[in-house]
């Protein structure tokens, strides 16, 4: 008898995957999907909520930039509030020209904070709104706004009565 003959005569084993095997498999992938997930939802959060506060100091410095340029002969400023008064939790801030904000005529830009932000803090001379002068770019009061994302974390934005705006 050849070689090859014997080789024909030898049974091999079945090629395929049992069903434990496969379940065993499939949990090992979810294990893996979930711990991989986490960290990456914790990652988006926190960029929203990065993101939210840049573009609260980009809001913030326009409005000073207009106002030290005397545009529209005004002065102007950021009311931050859902309404014409200061409720907080907001999820909106207005860009105005005029040294009390008003919805209906002064508006120029409404802006929305994302899903997973809100403001939830503006200690600014008692009220929700910042207010450059106009020339000189420099505001009443001095205070912070708090931006929170809905991970509990927070970001503050400072301004001093010379309109300086910081962002740690």
């Amino acid at each position: 008898m050849s070689v090859k003959s014997q080789k024909s005569k030898v049974k091999s084993p079945d090629r395929g995957f049992t069903t434990v095997e496969l379940i065993l498999v499939i949990m090992m992938i979810g294990v893996i999907a979930g711990t991989i997930s986490l960290p990456l939802l914790a990652m988006r959060g926190r960029s929203a909520l990065r993101s939210a506060k840049t573009d609260v100091v980009d809001l913030l410095r326009r409005a000073q930039l207009q106002a030290s340029s005397g545009s529209y002969a005004a002065a102007w400023g950021v009311h931050f509030s859902d309404s014409t008064g200061c409720s907080l939790p907001a999820a909106k801030y207005y860009l105005y020209q005029s040294n009390s904000f008003d919805p209906a005529s002064d508006t120029t830009d409404v802006f929305e904070m994302p899903d997973t932000v809100s403001l939830t803090g503006v200690a600014v001379g008692g009220g929700c709104d910042i207010v450059f002068s106009r020339f000189s770019g420099v505001t009443s009061a001095s205070g912070t706004v708090t931006v929170t994302g809905d991970n509990g974390e927070t970001r503050t934005v400072s301004i001093n009565q010379y309109g300086r705006i910081s962002s740690p």
